[in-house]
C-alpha cells in the first residue's frame, strides 16, 4: 500500500542507509515543497465563493491556494474579472469615478496582495461583491495522521524520487542527486503529457461559425 510509512521505509531502503532515523520525514517534507512548486493536475482544481465586503473589498485567499484558474462576479452584467499587478490595481483604484466599474462595461479588476484578493472598490454602494472562483489547491501534506493523498496513491514515483533527491543531497552524493533529479523530471514530464490528454476531447475539434443574433 502506498502510504506515508511505506514511503519512509522506501527512502531508507533505496539509500541503503539504516541511520536516517526520522530524517526521512524531513526529506519527504522537502520533497512536498518541491512538488508543490512544479506539479499542477486536475485533481488540485476546486471551486469556491469569496465575499469581498466593505470597506476594504477584499477576501482572504483559500487555504492551500496556489493560483486562480477563473474569477467571475456573481450577478454582474459583465461577470469577467481582470487581473492587474498591485501597482496597476492601486493606480486605477485610486482614480476618481462616478459609477461601478462593473456597470460601465469594463468589468471588475482585482489583484492579489498580502494573502488576499482585492477588488476594485465600487462607488456609491457598500454591498458585498461575491466572486465565483476556481483555483489550484496544494495537496495536503503527509503525516502520521494524514497517511496518503491523491498524488501519493497515483504517482508514487514522483514522491519517492523527489524525496531521494533531498536524501542524497543531505548525504552529499552529487552524482546520486543528479540521477534522481533526472528521474523526477522524467516523471513530471509524463504527468504534464497526461494532463494535456485529460483536457483534450476524444473526438475531433469542431469549429462553430459565429452566431448571428437578430
Amino acid at each position: 500500500m502506498t502510504d506515508y510509512a511505506t514511503l519512509q521505509a522506501d527512502v531508507a531502503g533505496w539509500t541503503a542507509r539504516g541511520d536516517l532515523g526520522t530524517m526521512a520525514q524531513s526529506f519527504i517534507r522537502l520533497a512536498e515543497a518541491h512538488i508543490g512548486r512544479v506539479v499542477r493536475v486536475l485533481e488540485q482544481e476546486t471551486d469556491t465563493t469569496l465575499s469581498c465586503t466593505s470597506p476594504l473589498f477584499s477576501a482572504t485567499l483559500p487555504a492551500g491556494f496556489l493560483g486562480f484558474k477563473h474569477v467571475f462576479v456573481q450577478g454582474a452584467n459583465d461577470p469577467n474579472a481582470q487581473y492587474l499587478t498591485p501597482q496597476q490595481f492601486h493606480e486605477i483604484n485610486l482614480q476618481p469615478r462616478n459609477a461601478f466599474s462593473q456597470a460601465s462595461g469594463s468589468g471588475l479588476i482585482y489583484t492579489i496582495e498580502g494573502n488576499a484578493i482585492k477588488i476594485d472598490q465600487p462607488v456609491g454602494s457598500t454591498d458585498p461583491v461575491t466572486l465565483d472562483v476556481s483555483y489550484v489547491k496544494r495537496f495536503d501534506a503527509l503525516s502520521d495522521l494524514n497517511t496518503t493523498n491523491w498524488l501519493l496513491a497515483n504517482h508514487y514515483d514522483a514522491y519517492l524520487f523527489a524525496a531521494l533527491i533531498e536524501a542524497w543531497d543531505w548525504i552529499d552524493e552529487t552524482e546520486m542527486v543528479a540521477r534522481y533529479q533526472s528521474r523526477f523530471e522524467r516523471v513530471i514530464g509524463q504527468l504534464e503529457t497526461q494532463e494535456k490528454r485529460k483536457r483534450m476531447p476524444s473526438g475531433p475539434l469542431v469549429v462553430r461559425p459565429p452566431e448571428v443574433i437578430f
